[in-house]
């Protein structure tokens, strides 16, 4: 019986010792990482659609640092007017070559009216501003007689090839700002009234043109 009890307390001292190792043990937590979202990438269309529908175009007139008044057509290729209007405004015609032509019948220290026109090329669906830039003559009118002024004159400009006047004024000691081309003048003296050929006004340029009469 003795032997007995010695074997049992051997075996439950045993059983303890073992539940307390393990009890003893610490156990660290798994963390779990959380993985980056994948990015995506959205290719370009190889072959885009090309863009399609009528131009858009805005048209100014300008003279110098200055924008005017005025009115503007739009000449296809073919000659005829695909839009028409005011500077300023927007016009919607096809795609192709345009020439835009522009015509200021009033401006400040301007004789007669003013001309010019520009080129443009729109794309399909294109939006385009354009400025069509006046070049006037700047010229100085000077009537002499046997190579004397003549002080009091009256001249009537006429452009080539037409009938009425552009302007009519006493020429002075200022330049005139005047449409470049040919001209003739009626020069009026008194009672009498000379007809001048030959007048030419260049582009851009600023000039004193003598009239000589007889």
């Amino acid at each position: 019986m003795h032997v007995h009890a010695s074997l049992l307390a051997l075996v439950l001292a045993a059983a303890c010792g073992g539940s307390q190792q393990q009890s003893g043990l610490q156990t660290t937590p798994i963390e779990h990482v959380s993985e980056p979202p994948v990015e995506t990438s959205v290719e370009a269309d190889p072959n885009p659609a090309p863009a399609s529908g009528p131009a858009r175009l805005t048209v100014s007139i300008g003279l110098g640092e200055s924008t005017l008044e005025g009115e503007v057509e739009v000449v296809d290729g073919a000659g005829a007017v695909a839009a028409s209007g005011r500077a300023g405004q927007s016009f919607e015609v096809p795609a192709g070559n345009y020439v835009v032509r522009a015509r200021v019948s009033e401006a400040p220290g301007v004789v007669g009216s003013l001309r010019g026109e520009t080129e443009v090329s729109l794309a399909p669906a294109d939006e385009r501003s354009v400025r069509v830039e006046m070049q006037p003559a700047r010229v100085r009118l000077v009537v002499k007689r046997r190579g004397r002024p003549v002080r009091g004159a009256r001249v009537s400009l006429i452009r080539h090839g037409e009938s009425d006047p552009v302007a009519t004024f006493t020429p002075g000691d200022e330049h005139i700002v005047i449409q470049p081309g040919r001209y003739e003048a009626d020069v009026v003296v008194g009672r009498q009234t000379i007809r001048a050929t030959g007048l030419t006004f260049m582009e851009g340029a600023t000039q004193e043109v003598p009239i000589e009469i007889q």
